[in-house]
């Protein structure tokens, strides 16, 4: 088994579980580039733009 989840940083959380849901009932548009650009975020360093 692994560790509990509360053991583990944020960030190695975020870079291991992703959600996408099926609904198409954003709050707000987007394109697909800027969605797949939200899952770059847990493997960016604080201070990166995102790489566009």
């Amino acid at each position: 088994m692994g560790k509990p989840l509360g053991k583990l940083r944020r960030r190695h959380v975020a870079q291991r579980l992703g959600l996408v849901f099926q609904d198409r009932q954003d709050g707000f548009p987007a394109a697909v580039l800027e969605t797949a650009l939200i899952g770059r975020h847990p493997y960016l360093s604080p201070l990166a733009n995102g790489g566009c």
